[in-house]
């Protein structure tokens, strides 16, 4: 089954995130099948970048949304179909 989730980058004590499609039991930092964008909670401008087309393509196709990633779409006001 596979899962829009966050996948952790950068550095100690300086989070990165790419929003990523994986398979739901994939590791944290493992394999993804595709990447939709990413979300950088330090800066306070141009944080967060979504590819909306490629994210409904996967949708449409049977992939879920992880909790992390629906807190952060309620967050940013992403309506998903």
């Amino acid at each position: 089954m596979l899962t829009i989730k966050l996948r952790r980058a950068g550095r100690r004590n300086r989070p990165f995130y790419h929003i990523v499609v994986a398979e739901k039991r994939s590791k944290a930092t493992g394999k993804f099948t595709d990447k939709l964008g990413h979300y950088d909670p330090i800066l306070t401008e141009g944080n967060f970048k979504l590819d909306t087309q490629k994210l409904n393509k996967w949708l449409a196709q049977g992939a879920t949304l992880s909790p992390g990633i629906t807190k952060l779409f309620k967050h940013f006001k992403i309506k998903t179909s």
